[in-house]
């Protein structure tokens, strides 16, 4: 398969990566609010208005709405690229894996969505993160291979990848953008 990395592709990765980081952090505030708490949400976090929350196992809901919702994503590409290879829907299977690679190195800094799960759960810390981590690299890995894309463009997504999430993070952190 011919792959481009051009202006249009850094566009779409651009895109990609702020609707993953949205559809997350929107799906704790919605699984929040159905739950009966006032939530807020920034580009990258959501949490409770007011105080803490009632019950471990709404935390526990409300930590997994992200990343099920994230791993729906990636599953649901999944399936329409692999029937149809559009080489330029690549990042939006992409960024999936890197967000919960990322989310999942975070956990030796402060406990993270799957992390927290995991520990409260007590089958370690890493347990859960590194099966999500692992079946979302399997997919990308899968639409690699069969597109034979070249390292070079893996390379380059990456890092494409990388340089918007970084930004959009430390945005959040510099201004903490409320989006509800």
């Amino acid at each position: 398969m011919k792959t481009q990395i051009s202006i249009q592709y850094i566009f779409i990765t651009l895109v990609a990566v702020l609707l993953t980081w949205l559809l997350h952090e929107f799906s704790h505030w919605f699984m929040g609010v159905l739950l009966g708490y006032e939530m807020g949400f920034t580009l990258n976090s959501a949490f409770p208005i007011q105080g803490n929350y009632n019950q471990q196992w709404h935390q526990h809901l409300i930590s997994a709405a992200g990343p099920i919702v994230t791993i729906a994503q990636a599953i649901v590409c999944f399936f329409l690229v692999v029937r149809r290879p559009v080489y330029k829907l690549f990042p939006i299977l992409f960024v999936p894996f890197y967000m919960r690679l990322l989310a999942s190195g975070m956990n030796f800094i402060n406990l993270n969505d799957e992390g927290r799960i995991s520990s409260d759960l007590g089958v370690g810390t890493f347990t859960i993160p590194v099966l999500v981590t692992s079946l979302l690299f399997l997919l990308v890995l899968i639409i690699a291979r069969k597109w034979a894309l070249s390292k070079s463009f893996i390379f380059w997504t990456a890092l494409l990848v990388m340089i918007f999430s970084s930004i959009l993070i430390l945005v959040d952190q510099a201004y903490s953008i409320r989006i509800f």
